[in-house]
């Protein structure tokens, strides 16, 4: 039975080596990546401000409310007294009070309700910045993977390492890719020890996904999983934040 391995490989989206004269050659320049975090933070503060001005104007009408129910109850009150006073009558006035209270109970239930809505509307928005974030890390993974085919090799050369002892190596990649490192071949076995290497082209896969096939077993980096996985983790921060 083959073993199959996910390799937890991050994808480096900046390349401290490249020459600063050919950024212009580059789907997403250091400036436009500035430009999509600009934007993006700005996004991402409107989203917060809109959830806690919606949040803070649940609250103020849930207090105003509560507090109308508190005068009403508290006139009420001194009106029950008054009266149970004049009359002498106890249990009028106990019954009264019952009522009271129950007032006073009810205005809480309002402004309690109304701070849970608070939370539950910035638990929802975290989601969505979640999600924004997301997008936003996948169209700047994605973009980096379309113009610079270096960041493809790294990733293929790191899944070699893994299986560098074997004597024969397959390496699966989208149609694109291997257009684009059959070239590469030569620098790629190199990295073995003494196996053999052979490119295949493999249509179900995306750019930047790669399957490496030995003896010893399969070796996977999809930019999908890592994607999913660095949602999970996001989701994980959320739930326990």
């Amino acid at each position: 039975m083959s073993k199959i391995i996910k390799a937890n490989h991050l994808i480096v989206i900046c390349d401290e080596k490249a020459d600063p004269q050919d950024s212009s050659k580059d789907g997403l320049t250091k400036e436009n990546v500035d430009m999509l975090y600009q934007e993006a933070k700005l996004m991402v503060e409107d989203l917060i401000n809109e959830a806690k001005a919606k949040s803070e104007k649940i609250i103020f009408a849930a207090n105003c409310e509560a507090k109308e129910i508190l005068e009403s109850a508290n006139e009420e009150a001194d009106e029950i007294k008054a009266k149970a006073y004049q009359e002498g009558l106890e249990a009028g006035k106990e019954i009264g009070q019952t009522e009271v209270e129950g007032l006073k109970s009810q205005a809480n239930i309002i402004v309690q309700k109304a701070y849970n809505e608070r939370k539950n509307i910035l638990a929802r928005m975290e989601g969505e910045i979640i999600d924004f974030s997301l997008k936003l890390a996948e169209k700047i993974v994605r973009s980096q993977l379309e113009n610079k085919p270096e960041i493809t090799q790294n990733i293929i050369e790191d899944l070699l390492r893994i299986v560098q002892d074997s004597t024969q190596v397959t390496v699966k990649l989208s149609t694109a890719d291997y257009e684009q490192m059959r070239h590469k071949e030569g620098e790629l076995k190199s990295i073995l020890n003494q196996g053999l290497l052979n490119l295949e082209s493999d249509c179900t896969l995306n750019k930047g996904d790669c399957i490496v096939v030995s003896e010893t077993g399969i070796v996977t980096a999809k930019i999908n999983d890592q994607l999913e996985k660095l949602k999970e983790v996001l989701r994980e921060v959320e739930n326990h934040g």
